[in-house]
């Protein structure tokens, strides 16, 4: 059965390849002798049958995949370096946030301190009658 369904080889479904795919495999496979017919090249050609263009097709789709893989892999080792700086950035934030965390504890402190100081002054110059 002759097949025109498809114009070109790239318009061929996945699922169509792969089933021819397996189709040629098992025409080579198969015990007794090799069925050469399942090779055979049609004319007008047809896309989703004939075993060169059907071969040739899962090679081109097998690089494009293999190409976007690359991509998507050099894409993750690109977030994973971001990542990095981001989480060291993080750790170079959270030192800085405790030191000032400790500035300000000390300089609490340093007043709490003043205003006790402030507070007995007041209290001894009030006791003694004059400022002390």
């Amino acid at each position: 059965m002759m097949s025109t369904k498809y114009k070109s080889s790239k318009d061929v479904p996945l699922n169509v390849i792969t089933a021819r795919l397996e189709e040629l495999v098992d025409a080579i496979i198969r015990p007794g002798e090799f069925n050469d017919n399942e090779f055979t090249m049609r004319i007008p050609a047809e896309c989703d049958r004939d075993a060169d263009l059907v071969i040739s097709e899962a090679g081109r789709r097998l690089n494009a995949i293999q190409a976007q893989v690359s991509k998507l892999e050099l894409e993750e080792e690109g977030a994973k370096e971001a990542f990095a700086v981001v989480a060291d950035s993080n750790e170079l934030l959270r030192a800085q946030v405790s030191k000032m965390d400790s500035a300000l504890n000390l300089m609490r402190h340093e007043l709490d301190r003043a205003r006790h100081a402030e507070s007995n002054k007041a209290c001894l110059g009030r006791h003694f009658g004059g400022s002390v």
